[in-house]
């Protein structure tokens, strides 16, 4: 693959998702990443929806054009899944009044995708993998608790997820192979989440449309 990976952004995921309409950063979620000898703590920021979401503007395009104008192969963007939009906060990182019917939200959420994918394709972008921590989380019983603190059902999440994640690949652009990475976080060389993909095997492999 032929990518300059993450070396501009501060986090695989804030520095996109920031970006779109009615997205901002509040306060910090507590993570334990862990290594064999020991944890390392981070509060990695979490997202908040406060407003409907909307593309105002491109947003991989300019580094994209860069990394092509550099390589005689094909190139790879890299962005976040919009999972990450919804998974760290839950319900009540999406603010009610904006989207009182959580299915708006990722209606919105897919067409802002759509639009950030069509300026890809126009530019001539071929390959985008979208990266998501969410379902190896959702691997990791202290990170399924989690989920059900904040009111979701760990077991549904994923189905929910894979059908969120269709209604993205409904619109990428003819001749775009659109792909998905999944990582169990990673801080200064340890992991936050462990534990086999059971859990989420059947949503991944059977329910998600990805190339």
């Amino acid at each position: 693959g032929i990518t300059d990976g993450e070396y501009r952004r501060t986090y695989f995921h804030i520095d996109f998702l920031e970006q779109l309409q009615g997205v901002e950063t509040k306060g910090g979620i507590q993570v334990s990443f862990r290594k064999a000898d020991g944890t390392v703590d981070f509060s990695p920021p979490v997202m908040q929806v406060t407003g409907k979401i909307g593309h105002a503007r491109p947003i991989q395009l300019a580094d994209f054009e860069f990394l092509k104008s550099v390589t005689t192969r094909v190139p790879k963007v890299t962005i976040p899944s919009p999972t990450m939009l919804h998974f760290r906060g839950g319900r009540g990182a999406i603010s009610q009044s904006a989207y009182p019917d959580l299915d708006l939200f990722y209606a919105d959420v897919a067409a802002a995708y759509r639009d950030e994918l069509d300026s890809l394709g126009k530019a001539g972008c071929r390959y985008v993998q979208m990266d998501d921590t969410n379902l190896a989380y959702l691997c990791d019983e202290k990170m399924r608790e989690a989920a059900r603190q904040r009111g979701d059902d760990p077991n549904e999440l994923p189905h929910r997820y894979a059908g969120f994640i269709n209604k993205v690949v409904a619109h990428k652009p003819k001749g775009m192979t659109l792909a998905m990475h999944l990582c169990r976080g990673n801080f200064k060389s340890t992991h936050a989440a462990a534990g086999n993909y059971e859990p989420v095997a059947e949503a991944l492999l059977s329910e998600m449309n990805l190339d």
